[in-house]
């Protein structure tokens, strides 16, 4: 990937409230000219793909800019890459509710349509942004990885085309958050997570679910609904409902996704801990189906770095700037 100033990025999300936080995030770099958000991609994951299309027009609409402009938004891939057959948890809202926002509109009422959408599919859009800009794209993934995966498959040359790849999935210590052993998007579509962890040819960052447990990362929901909530403005309006329904059983914010942005946009100066692997995805572990299984042998090349712990403070601050409070940005994001 070149050290130029301004990255080329696309973000591949499933709406989710991290997902929105990242998004946002992105567009606050883009206004400081630090990134060209080239697109924005869409995947079942926290709910529908047309929720998560959805979701993501509003997310755009409630983002207060100086630029009229706005990232193209893809519809993407509908169902993981295998169907193994209905599973009991299935029909079971996720924690970000069935909508993927908290289930706080009717969106038979909502503003946002998908007439708003650009007509080219995710997987063939992301083939052209890459090959447009060959290196010179990183792709940020926030939800299960269908979408890469269905490109990796369909246009090889991808893989040695992006510039490098941040991923937020996977349990490098094996503690799960869908089942015992598998964390939420792997678990959704291991074999994509495979197909992208086999394929690419660049850089991979990887922040798993651990990274964003309490023992390394932990941030009161007081402070984010009392401390950055308490600004007001559209952001405010649009991300303080959500999430206070969302976390109302709990006491810490975990902005996953946001996690991973940050680390992005600072291009990892906000790493504390990182560690360099070979993994792979477990695909037909009857308890273990999609956990990330490491080499602890060392026989063999790595592949990826885990994003082990992560510099609460600056991140802390980063949100306060994403969600429009007065935050000096150039100690924490650099320009090469």
């Amino acid at each position: 990937m070149s050290s130029a100033a301004v990255r080329n990025v696309v973000v591949d999300v499933d709406v989710g409230s991290d997902d929105a936080w990242a998004i946002l995030m992105l567009l606050r770099a883009q206004e400081l000219n630090l990134i060209n958000l080239l697109g924005i991609t869409c995947v079942k994951g926290n709910s529908t793909v047309d929720n998560v299309a959805k979701n993501t027009l509003r997310v755009l609409s409630s983002f207060e800019s100086i630029s009229p402009l706005k990232p193209p938004v893809f519809l993407g891939a509908a169902n993981e890459m295998i169907v193994l057959g209905k599973r009991p948890f299935d029909d079971e809202a996720t924690f970000h509710g069935r909508d993927g926002l908290g289930d706080l509109e009717d969106y038979s009422e909502d503003g946002s349509d998908t007439k708003n959408l650009a007509k080219e599919h995710a997987v063939n859009a992301l083939e052209r942004i890459v090959m447009e800009n060959p290196k010179q794209v990183s792709l940020i993934c926030l939800g299960p990885l269908t979408n890469l995966g269905l490109c990796l498959r369909m246009y090889p040359h991808v893989a040695e085309n992006i510039g490098e790849v941040y991923i937020m999935g996977g349990n490098h210590l094996g503690v799960g958050n869908i089942t015992s052993s598998a964390e939420f998007n792997f678990f959704n579509d291991p074999e994509a997570a495979q197909i992208a962890l086999d394929a690419l040819k660049c850089p991979i960052f990887l922040l798993p679910w651990e990274s964003c447990l309490e023992d390394k990362f932990f941030i009161t929901m007081d402070w984010r609904m009392n401390v950055l909530g308490e600004i007001t403005n559209r952001i405010t309006r649009f991300m303080n409902p959500i999430e206070e329904k969302c976390y109302r059983e709990y006491s810490e914010w975990m902005p996953c996704d946001a996690l991973l942005t940050a680390t992005f946009l600072t291009r990892n100066t906000i790493v504390e801990k990182s560690s360099i692997w070979h993994a792979t995805v477990e695909l037909s572990g009857y308890h273990t189906r999609g956990q990330l299984i490491l080499d602890h042998l060392r026989k063999k090349i790595p592949n990826l770095t885990i994003l082990e712990k992560v510099n609460q403070v600056t991140f802390m601050e980063m949100m306060l700037w994403t969600a429009g409070h007065e935050i000096d940005v150039k100690k924490f994001l650099p320009r090469s």
